[in-house]
């Protein structure tokens, strides 16, 4: 196929060469381009093989009307296609390539067809080429027949090869083997395999006569072994108890899980299937139904979040996390965490104050953007009224160093070794802010895995502010 399609492709350019070569020698060459390619294509059907006709859907010549396949041509080259092409039967039922390719109007083409409303880079027809493939069938075949009949010929001789090598060099030792395996199976340890290939089978023999030695020379070396296997059967024991104590454990943190989040899982749930109950029934006349399709988006928001922050404890705690590091631009992550909380920033009417000084950073885009929403998160649920948040992202000392500073209630001295363990949530606000003491554990988590580090100040209901170490890494 690939031989018949540059053939009747050259065919093609030579034509649209020679065509063009008439076009702009008009004045001392009589035919036109037209009636110069009929005449080569009488020319080529009687001293070559392959044809070719010019043809178009708007004809000046009725004898150059297009057949079937170049009527199919010619449609798809209004449709933009450059070249169509497919195997058919000529009328003497030969197999034949045809190849037809479009014909556009350029200047020299004006002089002819000016009249007929054409201009420059128009559609004008196309030329198809056919050539016959029967004898590439028949040499390809005649190939195929005498490769199959190589092949064959050289299977049976390497077959026949191979037989004699492995009787030689692999059947008769390993017989030899198979008998002296057998005297060790009856306790003889005094038989001698003897095998000299000058091979492996001959290092073998050589190691199995010093194995027998061995085993009969030192009887209690084998029960020195048989020992130490059974001390390592007892290891892998103790590992496969600790292992069984990792799956208890992570039994327990999704029974945590469960226990935990019953009540906060319940509470966004209930706002959605309420608001979706007053929807679907009607009972406000559609008058707030805006209202109610943000309180369902945000709350089905908030448990998929909630989800999302467990499945990525849970891979992080007894998973490997595999990091995709990848270039950060930091000032358009933030932007699109603060984006996130865009409703709650206005709710309480925060300031939020940027200075970001370190523009791009290398990380794993997932895990900086869940670390930063909880911090931002955190600034902004338990900030007060009016309330103030100030992010500065800055290098020094060859680390990334993220701070977050809120004007809220703060954090208890006392308390802030505790925020960082799972589920743990300050008594003092229990009461007035909902959630699972999940974000800290899971930040802690996160730097866990990017190496890096993480330190807390706060005064009780004036700031609260936390720094974050990363390390900087190199593409």
């Amino acid at each position: 196929m690939r031989q018949a399609h540059i053939q009747a492709k050259t065919l093609f350019d030579m034509i649209v060469i020679t065509r063009q070569w008439v076009a702009e020698n008009r004045d001392e060459i009589k035919p036109v381009p037209a009636v110069a390619t009929k005449q080569l294509s009488k020319y080529a059907s009687k001293f070559a093989d392959f044809r070719f006709h010019i043809t178009s859907d708007n004809l000046v010549n009725p004898a150059n009307k297009p057949d079937a396949f170049e009527k199919y041509a010619l449609e798809k080259f209004k449709n933009g296609v450059k070249e169509v092409y497919r195997i058919e039967k000529s009328p003497n039922n030969q197999l034949v390539y045809r190849y037809m390719a479009p014909l556009y109007i350029n200047k020299s083409c004006l002089k002819c067809h000016h009249y007929q409303g054409y201009k420059v880079g128009d559609l004008r027809g196309g030329i198809s080429v056919y050539v016959p493939i029967d004898n590439m069938i028949t040499t390809l075949r005649q190939n195929q027949k005498s490769t199959l009949f190589l092949v064959i010929t050289a299977y049976f001789l390497l077959n026949f090869v191979l037989i004699i090598l492995l009787r030689k060099t692999v059947l008769k030792p390993i017989k030899i083997l198979e008998i002296g395996t057998k005297a060790i199976e009856n306790k003889d340890f005094s038989h001698k395999i003897m095998i000299d290939t000058k091979d492996e089978f001959s290092q073998l023999a050589k190691a199995f006569n010093i194995m027998i030695e061995k085993i009969s020379e030192h009887e209690d070396d084998l029960k020195t072994k048989i020992k130490h296997a059974v001390s390592q059967y007892a290891v892998a024991l103790e590992q496969l108890k600790e292992s069984n104590e990792n799956l208890k454990r992570l039994a327990n943190f999704k029974s945590d899980i469960i226990d935990s989040l019953a009540h906060e899982v319940r509470t966004p749930l209930t706002k959605i299937i309420s608001c979706i109950e007053i929807i679907t029934t009607n009972k406000d006349n559609g008058k707030n139904i805006d209202k109610y399709l943000e309180i369902i988006i945000r709350n089905s928001k908030i448990l998929k979040d909630l989800f999302d922050k467990i499945l990525l404890l849970n891979k992080l705690e007894y998973s490997k996390y595999e990091l995709n590091n990848q270039e950060i631009d930091i000032e358009s992550l933030i932007k699109y965490v603060l984006s996130k909380f865009k409703l709650e920033i206005e709710t309480k009417n925060l300031k939020v104050h940027l200075n970001i000084k370190e523009k791009k950073y290398l990380c794993d885009p997932t895990l900086l953007e869940i670390l930063i929403s909880n911090l931002i998160s955190n600034a902004i649920k338990y900030n007060k009224d009016n309330g103030e948040i100030f992010i500065d992202i800055f290098t020094n000392d060859n680390k990334l160093i993220i701070k977050i500073k809120d004007t809220g209630i703060g954090i208890d001295n006392t308390e802030i070794s505790e925020v960082f363990k799972r589920f743990y949530r300050s008594k003092s606000i229990r009461k007035l802010y909902s959630g699972t003491g999940l974000g800290l554990s899971l930040v802690k988590r996160i730097l866990d895995n990017l190496k890096g580090g993480i330190q807390i100040q706060s005064e009780k209901d004036k700031f609260t502010e936390v720094t974050v170490y990363l390390p900087k890494k190199n593409k």
